[in-house]
């Protein structure tokens, strides 16, 4: 069993599945949890879970894509807990277009939430990882970056998310060089295709659908879509002390796809 008591991890997109998911999960192996959201009362009910279940939990909002509120929620974090050990950059979010139909504004909002807006949390959170010369970072990509053929199928383009998180690979790799020296690991998890809110019913109806040519779960050699609980498990392990020796990897939860 994985060991975070003592420390302090602050998940960003908290209230989303994933994110949601990755909080109790610190929560239950004995971290404190800071569950920040966009969406305050959806943090708040992630973070009334954990306290309800014995945890312990705080909820703040937090707009990756504004400048200052990064910052802001990581000081009040250390305010509240007197240091910040993880970093689980999980927010995350897409305005599906094809390159055809997608305008700028598309383009430039989805990679401010999901790789600028991760720089912005890693930035304002560096200096408490350092602290204790044992931070750790861990970003969530994912899947789409090798281009996933059932949004092709449904007419979806993502190429602005792919992008994003393919930046977001990059910048993982890069920063675990870079910070390496301060004690600081920094991984990513690329999740493939998992039952969030914003995937299952694309996902049932690529399932359903006869004239998808592929469905999404043939191409899984698990023969099964993912849960945002085994995304949380990969987080948590690479946060934890048993993968001390691991950064700048990329761990793919897809089910061997």
């Amino acid at each position: 069993m994985l060991d975070f008591g003592g420390t302090v991890a602050l998940v960003t997109g908290g209230g989303g599945a994933i994110g949601g998911a990755t909080a109790m999960a610190f929560a239950r192996q004995g971290g404190s949890v800071v569950v920040t959201d966009m969406d305050l009362a959806a943090a708040q009910a992630v973070a009334g879970r954990i306290t309800a279940g014995g945890g312990i939990a705080v909820a703040l909002q937090c707009d990756v894509t504004r400048p200052d509120d990064p910052h802001e929620a990581i000081e009040q974090a250390v305010d509240t807990y007197g240091r910040l050990d993880i970093l689980a950059n999980v927010a995350g979010a897409s305005r599906d277009r094809t390159v055809e139909e997608m305008s700028e504004s598309d383009w430039n909002w989805t990679i401010d939430v999901n790789l600028t807006g991760a720089f912005r949390c890693i930035r304002a959170a560096l200096p408490h990882l350092e602290a204790f010369h044992n931070g750790r970072i861990v970003n969530v990509s994912s899947f789409a970056v090798d281009g996933a053929p059932w949004f092709r199928q449904a007419g979806i383009g993502r190429s602005n998310y792919a992008a994003a998180k393919a930046g977001l690979i990059g910048m993982t790799r890069t920063l675990a060089g870079e910070l390496a020296s301060k004690g600081v690991r920094v991984n990513a998890v690329a999740p493939g295709p998992i039952a969030t809110e914003r995937n299952r019913d694309l996902l049932l109806s690529l399932e359903r659908d006869p004239a998808v040519r592929t469905p999404p779960t043939v191409l899984i050699p698990l023969g099964r879509i993912g849960s945002p609980e085994e995304v949380a498990n990969a987080i948590l392990f690479l946060a934890s002390d048993e993968a001390s020796y691991i950064t700048g990897e990329v761990l793919r939860v897809s089910g061997g796809l």
